[in-house]
């Protein structure tokens, strides 16, 4: 599953926007283009997500967000290789973001590229030990590779940080 970065859901300024209620013809910044891209996103238009988010990339070549967001919609269509590509970019940018690493794992995954998975999950897990998704996820991984003890040990610890992750309380070993 897809995770939002932090900076989404704790930026003032984007609250801010809403309750402005800025129209498209407005527009100027790329956080005000984030935006709308997210708002398309979570509406489940894609495409019209993705075009927003180029036009922050257009204003604001350095936003990691807009990378970062851009890659969710792309994978949302089907698009794993180029959501690779876009979280890259994110990284590059603002290497602290766990969350690209951890939707570049996903994608890796969805590619069953297992190794290149569990190194992205690695990393996002370094950023934010308390990323219970991201050791539910790598779990997964190491259970495709047949090393149960290692999946045992990533699920253990994803119920310690996240008791009501529900994934690991039906996922039979």
């Amino acid at each position: 599953m897809a995770r939002r970065s932090s900076w989404f859901r704790n930026t003032a300024a984007l609250a801010g926007l809403l309750c402005l209620g800025l129209s498209t013809a407005h527009a100027e910044t790329a956080d005000e283009y984030i935006h709308r891209g997210v708002e398309y996103h979570d509406q489940g238009k894609f495409a019209e997500a993705v075009a927003e988010y180029d036009r922050a990339i257009g204003v604001d070549a350095q936003s990691a967000v807009a990378y970062y967001e851009r890659g969710l919609s792309h994978f949302a269509q089907g698009s794993v290789a180029l959501s690779i590509v876009d979280y890259n970019e994110a990284i590059e940018i603002n290497p602290a973001l766990d969350a690209a690493y951890y939707n570049r794992g996903v994608s890796y995954y969805n590619q069953k590229n297992l190794p290149e998975a569990i190194a992205s999950y690695d990393k996002a897990i370094e950023i934010n030990p308390n990323a219970a998704d991201a050791y539910y996820n790598r779990g997964l991984c190491y259970k495709l590779q047949g090393d149960s003890a290692r999946a045992l040990s990533d699920y253990n610890t994803a119920l310690r940080t996240d008791p009501g992750l529900s994934e690991v309380e039906n996922y039979n070993l």
